[in-house]
């Protein structure tokens, strides 16, 4: 539930159809301009949109031979690793982009990320906190201190900085899956589902939140209402292991 902060030029909508379009702009300007720096970057995260990862390490590359200096080009193939599981390459392209520009607040939140991926949390917790330094508002990190504080079991912590994150913007749906998740944890379990609820309502393809909701009711002893929500985590991913087994749980017998 990591939020990582990408750098890209346009806001995905209907995301073949803008993304397509984007592309056949930018592959025409690349070959306008082959020796420019920008052409390449936009190119880069329109490939990045649809998934065409080894085309965008490519294109942002380029970009980087051309203008060395680009820190998005730098922060945003540090997201691709980062996808991919290449931390180590993640992390020098994040730090290259900080010792580029030292107020990137984007690229601190996205190494802090990476440092709590590899279980090093104290490097991840001043990396967030020097992005909140550098940017108060910055409602991502907000959210990613919860998940760390979540998982560490500080839970009133968590809480906090959950509802730090939705006093900077109410509409933040991961905000409210992550407090969903805390209330889970405390045996809040009607404040949990409330959590849930609302984070579905924002964004109805939180798999996760469908199976937390059904263990939520579970705890509830609302079993048909748990069924139910773990048959829609399977709708949406039938792979989904979680709701598989607790589906097959709770349905044993009956």
């Amino acid at each position: 539930m990591l939020i990582i902060i990408m750098g890209l030029s346009i806001i995905t909508y209907q995301r073949n159809l803008v993304w397509g379009d984007w592309i056949k702009l930018c592959e025409d300007t690349v070959k306008k301009s082959p020796n420019a720096a920008r052409p390449h970057h936009n190119l880069a995260s329109g490939y990045k949109g649809l998934g065409r990862t080894d085309e965008a390490i490519r294109e942002y590359k380029t970009a980087l031979k051309i203008r060395p200096w680009f820190v998005d080009s730098h922060n945003n193939l540090g997201d691709i690793y980062y996808s991919m599981g290449q931390l180590e390459d993640a992390i020098f392209e994040y730090k290259t982009a900080i010792r580029l520009k030292p107020d990137f607040e984007k690229a601190y939140n996205n190494l802090g990320n990476t440092y709590y991926a590899q279980g090093r949390i104290e490097e991840a917790m001043r990396e967030y906190e020097t992005a909140l330094r550098l940017k108060p508002d910055f409602a991502a990190v907000h959210i990613n201190l919860g998940v760390l504080y979540k998982n560490q079991g500080e839970l009133n912590k968590a809480i906090e900085a959950y509802e730090k994150a939705l006093m900077l913007d109410p509409y933040i749906a991961l905000a409210y899956y992550g407090l969903g998740n805390v209330y889970y944890l405390q045996g809040r379990m009607e404040e949990a589902v409330q959590a849930y609820q609302t984070a579905l309502n924002m964004d109805n393809s939180l798999i996760g939140a469908y199976n937390n909701l059904g263990l939520a009711y579970e705890g509830m002893g609302r079993i048909d209402d748990a069924i139910k929500e773990y048959k829609k985590a399977l709708d949406l991913k039938p792979g989904f292991t979680d709701a598989h087994n607790n589906l097959l749980r709770i349905t044993k017998g009956r």
